[in-house]
């Protein structure tokens, strides 16, 4: 059976890095990006005894973006399976963001999934089979105060997802999205231990999500365990949103 090529972007930490784990401990060729992280990224990569590919990607404008893609097409070729899990936050009163980083999170958090998708489903395309997974979060669903351009992006990112998967379904190609709950990662850093207290309290199963909770999700969205799932938001919340 022929291994399937499978790229993660954002796999330098938190939620990605686990996927890289998850999906090279599988089987899969990998390959994952990071932005500013080469020390984790390269401990990652020894960690798995240099088996994933690696590439430095910054995704906050097109032209980085499409210079990625012609690096991945030349250093690792086409992958069968896409996971657009690099995001950024933004955290703040809505009265005190602007303009650019508005551009610059929907850049990251919406712009790149898109380009991404639109250059690597061709490949899908083509062989009548890959699968699509965008990690998008609860906040796309439900909104959060003090993080409307992040829940905006991510709201977008879940409707890229629903109208992708129509179009590409006829293709055998699968588009789902996955929409992580609070989950324990670096974007938690800015909360204080009482502070995560208290979210926790608020969560129906009383913790936070293991960062490896939510690659299991993802993996299993990309693997043929899959294979009559398309369109769909599995939100792995700890019953935050039911």
């Amino acid at each position: 059976m022929e291994v399937k090529r499978v790229l993660i972007t954002g796999g330098s930490r938190g939620i990605g890095a686990e996927c890289v784990r998850l999906f090279t401990e599988s089987g899969f060729r990998v390959a994952f990006t990071y932005c500013k992280n080469r020390d984790a990224s390269d401990a990652l990569k020894k960690e798995l005894s240099g088996r994933p590919a690696v590439f430095c990607a910054d995704f906050s404008t097109t032209d980085r973006i499409e210079r990625f893609v012609k690096e991945v097409r030349e250093g690792f070729g086409e992958p069968d399976i896409l996971i657009n899990n690099a995001g950024v936050s933004s955290y703040g009163l809505f009265q005190e963001t602007d303009a650019g980083e508005f551009e610059y999170v929907m850049n990251v958090n919406l712009k790149a999934p898109y380009l991404l998708s639109q250059a690597f489903c061709k490949h899908m395309i083509a062989q009548k089979s890959g699968a699509i997974v965008n990690v998008s979060s609860i906040w796309g669903e439900t909104g959060a105060s003090m993080e409307t351009l992040y829940s905006a992006s991510k709201a977008a990112l879940i409707g890229l997802t629903k109208a992708l998967a129509k179009e590409l379904a006829p293709s055998n190609v699968r588009v789902n999205c996955v929409c992580p709950g609070v989950t324990d990662t670096g974007m938690m850093a800015r909360f204080s231990a009482s502070e995560r207290e208290e979210i926790a309290e608020s969560i129906p199963l009383g913790r936070f999500a293991a960062p490896r909770e939510v690659a299991e999700t993802i993996l299993f969205l990309a693997s043929d365990r899959a294979s009559y799932v398309t369109g769909q938001i599995l939100s792995p919340n700890g019953g935050m949103l039911i």
